[in-house]
């Protein structure tokens, strides 16, 4: 990629510009004062050695997983930063649009997917004001602490599952996830790099947080039927007609949400009866990729 703009487009709001807006805009370059835009989100992918596509399914769970990390950004910034948090549903309408992702067209024989958040201001109870940039520098930093490997109680769980899943995409697809986040005034931080080593770092906070890191058995099967409130879920394995019960924690729930139908791994104390698998206290997940 020769061009080094990171998304080479106008924002929405200049493109809706009327002629005479645009025309004091282009004087303030004469001040030497950068007009605002809107703070961005730049995700790269980088294909596995060889490939020069990408499945789409690759693309559109890459996508996803960023607005969803954009969302447990913008709840750590208006709610406050609480580590055991993982359920989004609980994450206000109001928080979502304001942390919501405009996907700007992408960049021609690339992937790279400029994502711009383009809300206003929000305001919380206390009467506090959050910019959209600073989201993006929640995103930023979420990545940081990762990365470091300090401070990883200030990231909740729900955002480090988020971020686990994109390990099915470095698996398969793409061998690369890059993030870079643009602030108001076009000032980029340097690209941070989800790969193989990243997804290590990741696996060693969440084991961090299990109730025992010892390494449990393992199911792999269909997930049938789940009950989020209950943290249940029924399991189908091979050609069984008894189906398997399996329990979760809450810290599962992010990954647990989306097993329904899916083929998934499961790791965790099984109970037997007569030598067959009946029971399963989940202790981690792994959703299998569709395209495997």
């Amino acid at each position: 990629m020769t061009n080094s703009d990171p998304s080479g487009f106008a924002p929405r709001w200049y493109r809706n510009a009327d002629q005479q807006t645009r025309a004091a805009l282009a004087e303030t370059s004469l001040l030497g004062v950068p007009a605002p835009q809107s703070p961005q989100i730049i995700t790269r992918l980088l294909p596995n050695a060889g490939g020069q596509t990408l499945a789409a399914s690759a693309v559109a769970k890459v996508i996803e997983l960023t607005q969803r990390l954009a969302h447990y950004a913008a709840q750590d910034l208006v709610v406050g930063i609480n580590p055991n948090f993982a359920d989004m549903r609980s994450i206000s309408a109001e928080v979502q649009a304001f942390s919501r992702l405009a996907i700007e067209p992408f960049e021609e024989g690339s992937f790279v997917i400029p994502a711009q958040l383009e809300s206003q201001d929000f305001e919380t109870e206390s009467g506090d004001q959050i910019a959209t940039e600073q989201i993006a520098q929640r995103f930023s930093d979420i990545l940081l602490t990762i990365s470091s490997g300090q401070r990883a109680t200030e990231i909740s769980i729900g955002a480090l599952q988020t971020v686990r899943q994109l390990n099915a995409t470095i698996n398969t697809a793409a061998s690369v996830v890059e993030y870079q986040t643009i602030d108001r005034f076009q000032q980029a931080t340097a690209a941070m790099r989800v790969d193989a080593e990243f997804m290590g770092r990741v696996r060693k906070i969440i084991d961090g947080r299990q109730p025992s890191a010892e390494r449990l058995d393992r199911l792999t099967g269909t997930v049938t039927a789940i009950d989020i409130l209950r943290g249940q879920i029924q399991l189908t394995v091979d050609d069984r007609k008894q189906r398997i019960k399996g329990s979760f924690h809450k810290m599962l729930q992010p990954t647990m949400l989306e097993s329904l139908g899916r083929v998934v791994k499961l790791y965790g104390a099984i109970s037997y009866k007569h030598d067959q698998p009946v029971e399963i206290s989940i202790q981690e997940a792994e959703l299998i990729d569709e395209d495997q």
